[in-house]
């Protein structure tokens, strides 16, 4: 596991890590610097809780190896001032870096540097069989539940203390590699030189793992290329399909060093791998496929050294018929969902889910909503969102509910962490509680509270899931089509032509109906008879009926019927709409010979817009409402 690099040319000579006052001394007063006294109660209570009560001051003096001394100084250093971690953190590494300094007091008093080890086996056994406080190197995890079957499983992680051993190792050798850093094989985002949206989980890209020297250099260049046009996520899933192509290669294939060597028949043998042996599932074999086809047409098109100069995958090799997008959650999944969000163990969680159920916004535009994403104007809300898929922001008015469910949110943000926190749902000063948190957190609430899907298996709450079903009970409500897209951010080619049309004001009036009912019935729950006085007149209309409100005013486009999100046609009406799309037809017909281009557009939604209504009536068999 360890790069046996030699950092001293002289082995009585210090490293010399270039650290400034005051971490270049072997004591820190550390609870006298603002770092200490700034941080939360919980992380004071923390520090000093972990045997650090009754000093003032981290010693490193205690490491009697001066070499290795100033090694772990840098890595504390590093952890502080250029991972940022907050002082609970720190207290957390500082007791695993106390007992590697036991280890190098008792077995490394002749090593100029922690990178000489070949291994971390005799600090294993160390840890395990000699230290003052024995511990088991392969440690359990708790209990992981899986997706797919929703069963709980027991997990186990390589121990703290060796992964903390390695992670200084890597800061040494890195120090010492005055290689640019695109050069190297792990790349710390962090210091990337462009300007990456930000993220919670992905610290450092990693390209070790490639066994060719050459294809790894290719695939850095196609990585350093995609920065600007793909998210980091969507690069890190790229580097991990290509390592996993790159270790078969290197199984199956061992003489090919550079891609050019390629051929149709190596491709297809990897095919048949993933198809048949990977055990994998189809939608995974088309991921892999199809990221490794946008790699190698790319090496192409740009004319990458040493790549193939011809086409060598096709979409026909890995397309497969993959249903990505879930039915929406029953009334009685979702009952027990909201039922049981009282017994998260934080209910910065339950407010979370509540924000998706009510709002159907995508986990990652919800998981980094800042507080100023939050807009209350006079006695209404709406709020900011920041399409990170789409690479654009859009504001939606929400309920009031939703309104002072983040405003909570905030407060008990700032409260935990300080006014200056940066996202909503917080997990510390400048970092947000992520979907995986999230994910783990309902899957144990589902197991742990029997909640039951429909065929009465443990539910698998998705995310995505509440956005699906949000979608629908707009559509259900009869929202425009391109309402709904603007409210959940969708970017589409069909709807996008729409969206200057859809001011916020005519958005608010479009769900002021839909929020005054969600509103009384949370206000009056289980009050029956205040439920029961919820307005749903609506004004009759030659073909169909209105449903805005009469304290919102006359309407100012009582000629757009048809595309407006508060027209609800009606079945009895269905030969007025026959008769029309017969007129629009004729105008269409019309404004082709003339090549009107304008008249032909409008008409064409026209025409799109009444056979819609039209297939709605005749597939009604209710009471004549669509």
């Amino acid at each position: 596991m360890i790069n046996n690099l030699k950092t001293l040319a002289n082995e009585f000579t210090l490293p010399d890590f270039k650290l400034p006052e005051p971490y270049c001394n072997n004591v820190w007063p550390i609870k006298s610097w603002d770092y200490y006294k700034n941080s939360d109660k919980k992380s004071i209570a923390v520090w000093d809780s972990r045997g650090n009560t009754y000093t003032d001051s981290i010693d490193f003096a205690m490491c009697k190896n001066e070499s290795i001394r100033e090694e772990i100084k840098f890595y504390m250093y590093d952890l502080i001032e250029v991972k940022k971690v907050n002082l609970y953190t720190l207290a957390i590494y500082w007791q695993t870096v106390k007992a590697l300094i036991r280890y190098v007091n008792d077995s490394l008093m002749d090593y100029s540097s922690l990178t000489e080890l070949d291994s971390s086996d005799e600090f294993e056994d160390f840890i395990c069989n000699k230290d003052k406080r024995k511990k088991q190197i392969t440690i359990g995890a708790g209990k992981q539940i899986n997706s797919s079957d929703m069963k709980e499983v027991k997990k186990t992680t390589t121990s703290k203390y060796v992964r903390v051993l390695k992670r200084i190792i890597d800061l040494i050798n890195d120090f010492y590699d005055d290689r640019p850093l695109l050069e190297k094989d792990s790349w710390e985002v962090s210091k990337l030189p462009i300007d990456i949206k930000e993220t919670n989980n992905i610290k450092t890209l990693h390209f070790e793992a490639i066994p060719q020297p050459k294809v790894k250099a290719t695939i850095k260049a196609y990585v350093e290329k995609r920065f600007n046009t793909v998210s980091l996520h969507t690069i890190n899933v790229d580097i991990s399909y290509l390592t996993f192509f790159c270790n078969w290669l290197y199984e199956t294939h061992p003489e090919i060093d550079v891609l050019s060597m390629l051929d149709r028949e190596i491709i297809e043998e990897y095919i048949e791998f993933c198809r048949v042996k990977a055990n994998i599932s189809s939608a995974v074999f088309s991921k892999r496929l199809s990221r490794l086809s946008t790699f190698l047409d790319f090496a192409r098109i740009f004319r990458l050294a040493d790549t193939p100069k011809s086409i060598l995958l096709d979409k026909s090799d890995y397309k497969v018929k993959v249903q990505y997008e879930k039915a929406p959650y029953s009334n009685d999944e979702m009952q027990q969902i909201v039922k049981n969000l009282k017994y998260l163990e934080n209910q910065q969680f339950a407010r979370m889910v509540f924000c998706l159920i009510e709002i159907g916004c995508r986990i990652s535009e919800l998981c980094t909503l800042k507080p100023y994403s939050l807009i209350k104007k006079r006695d209404s809300y709406s709020l900011m969102i920041d399409a990170r898929k789409n690479s654009s922001l859009y504001t939606i008015p929400i309920s009031d509910v939703a309104g002072q469910v983040l405003e909570k949110a905030i407060s008990v943000s700032k409260e935990s962490f300080g006014n200056d926190v940066k996202y909503i749902f917080a997990r510390s000063i400048d970092k947000f509680i992520d979907a995986n948190t999230l994910d783990k957190k309902l899957k144990k609430l589902c197991v742990e509270r029997n909640i039951l899907d429909d065929s009465g298996k443990i539910l698998h709450i998705t995310f995505h899931r509440f956005r699906t079903t949000k979608v629908s009970k707009y559509l259900q409500k009869g929202l425009d089509a391109d309402v709904v897209s603007l409210l959940v951010g969708h970017k589409v080619k069909a709807t996008l032509k729409h969206y200057a049309k859809v001011t916020n004001k005519e958005l608010r009036e479009a769900l002021q109906p839909l929020m005054d009912k969600y509103t009384l019935l949370i206000e009056n729950a289980g009050n029956i008879s205040a439920i029961s006085n919820i307005n749903t007149d609506s004004v009759p209309l030659p073909n169909g009926r209105c449903t805005k409100p009469a304290s919102t005013g006359i309407c100012e486009h009582a000629n757009h019927c048809l595309f407006c999100p508060m027209f609800i046609p009606q079945k009895e009406f269905l030969y007025v709409y026959e008769k029309e799309l017969s007129d629009v037809e004729t105008v269409i017909a019309i404004a082709e010979a003339n090549d009107n281009q304008r008249l032909l557009e409008y008409n064409q939604q026209l025409k799109e817009q009444l056979e819609v209504i039209i297939t709605k009536c005749k597939g009604d068999e209710g009471d004549g409402k669509t």
